[in-house]
């Protein structure tokens, strides 16, 4: 798959989360991602909420993985993802939109139904997802 994001810019960090995520234990999690994986395991089922899920073969760590529904959620923090409700977009914020698309069509190839969620909008969820269509 082509990225739409600088592939070897990124290169060195790719390598670095995944060596980061192989052998950690458990990395912290913010109070509200916190709070959000309760509301994905009252709605879902506790026994079906993965937190922290790899795609095989893909150098990226997903949010949650439902495995009821073979499906991935994204909790996307509105400032470092850009959401332009919040506010204004900066260079990072819109290289950030690429990689989000990129993560997410390889997922979507890989079999996998995704919802990204905004922080600020993570209330509302499943009724309202976030938009990847308009930056």
């Amino acid at each position: 798959m082509k990225f739409k994001h600088d592939q070897i810019k990124n290169e060195s960090h790719r390598k670095s989360v995944s060596e980061a995520c192989s052998n950690r234990i458990q990395q912290k999690i913010s109070k509200e991602e916190l709070n959000f994986l309760c509301k994905l395991q009252e709605f879902y089922g506790k026994e079906n909420v993965v937190h922290k899920f790899k795609i095989e073969g893909v150098n990226h760590e997903y949010d949650f993985y439902v495995t009821s529904h073979n499906l991935i959620v994204e909790y996307d923090g509105d400032y470092w993802h850009g959401n332009p409700k919040n506010h204004k977009l900066t260079p990072t914020m819109k290289m950030q939109y690429h990689i989000d698309v990129d993560y997410t069509t390889v997922a979507l190839n890989s079999g996998y139904k995704v919802h990204r969620v905004w922080a600020s909008e993570s209330h509302e969820y499943p009724t309202k997802l976030r938009d990847l269509t308009n930056v």
